[in-house]
């Protein structure tokens, strides 16, 4: 076991908090080179009762990483649920989103993270 190397506080606890339940994700190997290495996840939401996902980069430098909130140019409007992360076999990272909690016939979602230009 080690030490995590990201952690903030969960809303279920707290109002200063990033959200409710992680969702693991990936490394970014794609062809955007100041992206390589950067570590695209994000949380599923900061409530239960609001769709409100949040995408998350954790980038390391040396022994400590660092977080920052993720604002795709092709998701400008972003307003879901994240329930996953997939990536393709170049290297680019998706996002799987809903905008229900659960299996109602809701129209879900794979957006692929792409850098501004």
């Amino acid at each position: 076991m080690t030490d995590p190397i990201i952690e903030y506080n969960n809303c279920n606890v707290t109002q200063d908090c990033k959200g409710l339940s992680i969702t693991g994700g990936y490394i970014y190997r794609g062809p955007h080179q100041p992206w390589q290495g950067t570590y695209f996840f994000g949380d599923w939401s900061s409530t239960f009762s609001t769709k409100d996902g949040r995408l998350y980069a954790a980038t390391r430098s040396g022994n400590k990483w660092t977080m920052e909130d993720v604002k795709a140019v092709n998701m400008p409007d972003f307003n879901a649920y994240v329930l996953g992360f997939g990536q393709d076999g170049q290297g680019n990272v998706y996002v799987m989103a809903s905008v229900t909690t659960g299996p109602v016939g809701a129209q879900d979602k794979i957006y692929k993270i792409v850098p501004g230009e």
